[in-house]
């Protein structure tokens, strides 16, 4: 089985990294992308500038395979300064909707200690499925993206401001989303954890466990643990994709 890499004309050449993989299934996984041009340079060194960038570089890839906007299902958004995003919602969301319209697929913000390019302020990547803000997008072809959920509730309220508690809201949270595509606990693939306090997770690794077969039994998909900078909700203590 042979991938194809997706690189737009006109770009500078990727050096040790792919900007797009296409799969044999025609999956569509875009590296990260920062805000410079196809030349590899910043034409800003705003934060609006480089967002606005970043998402045209990820629909150029797209397009690049043969897909368009509408195809895309999951963005994971990095971003350096928590403050500077919450208050410039405005401009975020008139950026946002200037690139990518009305079409809102699953995503997940994370707030990072840094990036590799020193002027980087945002880095964004995305993934288009086989064929054809969401807490779950369901493709074509029967793949569901769930977007990064945290400890609150229904109505977007925490009611627990305690790890395990959070923890397990979010994994509701994830099962709740599954059985509404039509799935059960079974189907899960993947989760990846975001956890802002490495020393507290250590630490009440029982309590963990309990919680998480209480709400997904003996079901152990393929996971990855992350600690993170920050998360863009105050409250918020865990985020699991």
């Amino acid at each position: 089985m042979t991938s194809t890499i997706i690189h737009p004309e006109g770009w500078k050449p990727a050096k040790g990294y792919a900007n797009g993989m296409l799969a044999t299934d025609g999956t569509l996984y875009i590296g990260g992308q920062i805000g410079w041009t196809a030349d590899q340079k910043f034409a800003s060194h705003d934060f609006i500038g480089q967002m606005e960038q970043a998402l045209r570089n990820i629909v150029e890839i797209v397009e690049a395979a043969g897909g368009s906007v509408t195809d895309i299902t999951r963005l994971t958004w990095f971003v350096i300064d928590k403050a500077e995003y919450l208050a410039r919602q405005r401009e975020v969301g008139e950026v946002y909707r200037r690139v990518l319209g009305r079409h809102f697929p699953a995503m997940s913000m994370l707030v990072v200690a840094g990036l590799i390019e020193d002027q980087a302020l945002v880095e964004i990547e995305g993934w288009k499925p086989a064929k054809g803000y969401a807490n779950g997008m369901l493709a074509t072809d029967g793949t569901l993206y769930i977007g990064g959920q945290i400890g609150w509730t229904a109505d977007q309220k925490f009611a627990s401001h305690d790890f395990i508690g959070q923890m397990e809201q979010a994994l509701r949270n994830i099962v709740e989303i599954v059985e509404a595509a039509g799935g059960s606990v079974t189907d899960i693939t993947r989760l990846t954890w975001f956890v802002i306090d490495k020393a507290e997770y250590l630490a009440r690794q029982r309590e963990v466990g309990e919680v998480y077969r209480r709400v997904l039994g003996r079901h152990f998909p393929a996971m990855s643990m992350l600690v993170v900078a920050g998360l863009i909700e105050d409250q918020a203590l865990v985020e699991i994709e």
